[in-house]
């Protein structure tokens, strides 16, 4: 089970991720944004694409890329329901990594 807890900035989402967390069973917070991290310190802007150079990590398609194949591997390799807060308010970008 993937639980997605979308909203906006600030509105609580990893609060509620947190206090969800013990609630479910066999359950782990995965959080896309340390992807986003290590991606921007990762690609130099210049190195991006033109239209992945923006201060919003969402906008390189690596990110979104790997935001799926982690939380599948991850899932695969520990067996763990995973509880996903995250702000995606671009639908392309939540359709996509809805759908993996």
């Amino acid at each position: 089970m993937i639980i997605m807890i979308n909203g906006a900035f600030g509105s609580g989402k990893t609060s509620a991720a947190n206090m969800l967390q013990p609630l479910i069973e066999n359950s782990m917070i995965y959080d896309p944004e340390e992807i986003g991290y290590m991606l921007r310190n990762l690609i130099p802007e210049d190195v991006r694409k033109e239209d992945e150079r923006t201060d919003d990590f969402q906008d390189i398609e690596l990110w979104r890329i790997l935001t799926v194949k982690t939380a599948k591997e991850v899932k695969q390799k520990y067996n763990k329901h995973l509880i996903v807060p995250m702000t995606i308010y671009k639908e392309q970008y939540f359709e996509y990594i809805y759908n993996g």
